[in-house]
């Protein structure tokens, strides 16, 4: 099982002979996806824009819509060889903003990301308690 989930990692490895380096939760042939940032609190946000359309709406959310029409980061292909610069410059525009907000600006236009939470955060929320288990005393059992 945990072979399977190489998927992305494996194809570079199997069809080019790559040895993939450590890249956290990035991946490998999509920018930014899998990227985490902070917002002005410190407060961690991801990203897993997948799609030029959806960059261009991010970088309209950030207040940087040119940034979609650099040659450096206008599709994904160049996005993905100038990572480092574009991740710097996301990073700079998130650091000015709230994560709920702006989690807010990208799910109305259609940018998926989400909110990167500890485990007491993650086990507190509805969507979690609506799965945890109960024992006969009402106590939580998870």
């Amino acid at each position: 099982a945990a072979v399977a989930a190489l998927a992305n990692q494996a194809t570079g490895y199997l069809c080019a002979g790559v040895v993939p380096q450590r890249m956290g939760s990035e991946h490998p042939s999509i920018c930014p996806y899998g990227t985490a940032f902070d917002d002005r609190d410190g407060q961690p946000l991801i990203l897993a824009v997948g799609s030029d359309s959806q960059f261009r709406a991010l970088c309209e959310v950030l207040g940087c819509a040119d940034v979609a029409d650099d040659v450096r980061f206008a599709k994904n292909v160049a996005r993905v060889e100038h990572r480092k610069e574009l991740v710097a410059l996301l990073a700079a525009r998130i650091r000015e903003r709230e994560r709920a907000e702006l989690l807010e600006q990208l799910k109305i236009r259609h940018v998926p990301a989400g909110a990167i939470g500890d485990m007491a955060t993650v086990f507190k929320a509805p969507q979690a308690q609506a799965l945890a288990a109960r024992s006969d005393d009402g106590g939580e059992v998870l």
